[in-house]
Formats: C-alpha cells, structure tokens, sequence
C-alpha cells in the first residue's frame, strides 16, 4: 500500500512558485527600463536615424559641389585651382 499523504512528494512548492515569479518580476522590470527609460534603445535608435538623415543631406551637398564642378571642367569654365 502506498502513502498519499506524504509531505513534499508531488508537484511544486509554493516557496519555487514564489520565487519563480520574483525572478520574472525582476527581469520583467529589467526590460521595460531598457527599453523605455532615459537611455533606452528607442531613443538610441531616434539619435541614430537623427544623424544617419544629417549625414545623408550633408553627403548630397558635397555630391552636388562636385557634380558643379565636373560639369563646370566639361562646359570649360571650371578653375583648375579650385578644391572642394
């Protein structure tokens, strides 16, 4: 005959189920201050694409100073002297 009634013999305890939770808890604190908190990555990702779009305009008027400038040599009025 088998004893049903032993103590602590099946399933989990209500102390693992605590702590399962807290930990879940802490992690789940941990992530949402990642991503929502003073250095979080949305806003590292908004100053990303902030410079990413500087960048961007400031290449396109350094592409059309030299694209001034080679047509400028084609049309023959460009300044052998002159340096972007």
């Amino acid at each position: 005959m088998t004893n049903k009634n032993r103590k602590g013999s099946d399933g989990i305890t209500l102390v693992a189920l605590v702590v399962t939770i807290v930990i879940l808890l802490i992690l789940a604190g941990i992530t949402i201050m990642y991503t929502m908190g003073d250095n979080s990555i949305f806003k590292k990702a908004q100053e990303a694409k902030n410079k990413t779009e500087e960048a961007i305009k400031s290449e396109q008027e350094y592409m059309k100073q030299v694209d001034n400038m080679i047509n400028g040599y084609i049309n023959g009025t460009g300044n052998e002297g002159n340096q972007w």
